[in-house]
């Protein structure tokens, strides 16, 4: 100014706005402490395409990659596709403000199956606007496994209960069988039921009989044929093993089974 040359500079306290920042900072680094401690996966989801923003470990290890690894991925990417159209609604209904709650079976990233609780709560901008979600997941495959053995527990007691009143009151001994196996057949949804008797006491032979229920009698014509002519001794085949040991026994493939007289017959029928 005036051949000389000149600062001009203003000053303005900001004290209050950097006491602000530093306790927001702090409110932050205790609430994902708080977040790092607790049991259940937390993960704050983007609204574009549901991208995970952030996550704690126990998220992160239910999924199987690290917190660092999850970042960038979506929750979608772990689930099949009948799972992923379940997924895909609640996050439309979050979408419109409403909190969800689903259960849903995901593919860990080491390709193990696990059953989750998830809960979404919508986050919305100022504007209204849809922010995206925070997601609550936990793994709740533990007790699913114990909810379904004591369904198959109960069924399988029932199934006995049913047999067992319809032996007593049924005076026809193969009526009896035949409806037994009516019960068994219903209970497992095989296509095939079929009983033996034991002749000379419990180190006798299985004898076939002609009690039989059959889902489409014509396909397994050949099968029963060839069954009926065979005899099992103990510890030989199929019903020789259950005579043997006196418990149930079943067999994932009969073609393969070296110790099954039928194995053929049945590879031809495509039956397992």
């Amino acid at each position: 100014y005036g051949g000389e040359r000149m600062i001009f500079a203003s000053a303005r306290d900001v004290t209050e706005r950097v006491r602000a920042e530093e306790e927001l900072r702090e409110s932050e680094e205790q609430y994902r402490g708080l977040i790092e401690t607790v049991q259940e996966g937390i993960a704050s989801i983007a609204a574009e395409g549901g991208i995970i923003s952030y996550c704690n470990d126990a998220y992160a290890e239910i999924l199987g990659l690290s917190p660092d690894e999850l970042v960038g991925k979506s929750f979608f990417d772990f689930l099949d596709e009948e799972e992923r159209d379940k997924a895909m609604l609640q996050r439309e209904l979050r979408m419109e403000g409403l909190v969800t709650a689903y259960e849903v079976r995901v593919t860990a990233a080491d390709g193990s199956k696990k059953d989750v609780s998830a809960t979404g709560s919508p986050i919305f901008n100022p504007d209204g606007s849809y922010a995206g979600a925070v997601q609550t997941i936990v793994d709740v495959t533990q007790r699913k496994r114990a909810e379904e053995e004591i369904r198959e527990t109960n069924a399988r007691m029932e199934l006995l209960r049913m047999i067992t009143t319809t032996a007593n009151e049924v005076s026809d001994f193969e009526e009896a069988v035949r409806i037994s196996l009516e019960l068994v057949l219903a209970h497992t949804g095989w296509p095939v039921g079929h009983a033996y008797l034991v002749e000379g006491g419990s180190g006798g032979e299985t004898v076939s009989t002609d009690l039989w229920q059959l889902e489409d009698p014509q396909r397994f014509e050949d099968f029963v044929r060839v069954t009926e002519g065979t005899r099992f001794v103990p510890g030989l085949g199929l019903p020789g093993r259950v005579l043997e040991s006196g418990e149930p026994v079943w067999i994932t493939d009969i073609s393969e089974d070296s110790n099954s007289s039928r194995a053929r017959t049945a590879k031809d029928l495509g039956v397992k």
